[in-house]
């Protein structure tokens, strides 16, 4: 790559509220994008997957039978049915079936993906922080 060439790629990070995404062009991540957590300044970067992960360990140790709160959340990812149909129906994934784990970890993911805060859906996200 040129200098020229360099010099007309859009900069590899940009701040998003008070995140960050790493761009496509980005030698830092080649699966993008990626979002950053909050203390990206001081080089502590969590990746959807890195959040997605701790989300499953602290909400169902992996268990794809887990249930949570009184019989409301079940899963990988102890969703609850109301959230889980909301959102598969936002995204137009009306195939997605709560039961199966891959299906709620796709959906957690685009949750993210969309909107960072989406995370505050799962009472121990700041423990992935």
């Amino acid at each position: 790559m040129t200098v020229e060439e360099k010099e007309t790629l859009p900069p590899i990070e940009y701040p998003v509220s008070n995140y960050v995404i790493i761009q496509e062009n980005s030698l830092l991540s080649p699966k993008i994008p990626r979002f950053i957590a909050p203390n990206a300044t001081l080089g502590v970067f969590y990746t959807e997957d890195d959040i997605i992960s701790c989300l499953i360990e602290h909400e169902s140790g992996g268990n794809p039978e887990a249930v949570g709160d009184n019989g409301l959340a079940k899963g990988i990812l102890q969703f609850h049915l109301a959230t889980f149909e909301i959102f598969k129906h936002k995204y137009g994934l009306d195939y997605l079936r709560y039961e199966n784990p891959e299906d709620q970890i796709l959906l957690a993911n685009l949750m993210i993906k969309e909107d960072f805060n989406n995370i505050f859906h799962w009472s121990v996200a700041k423990l992935c922080l």
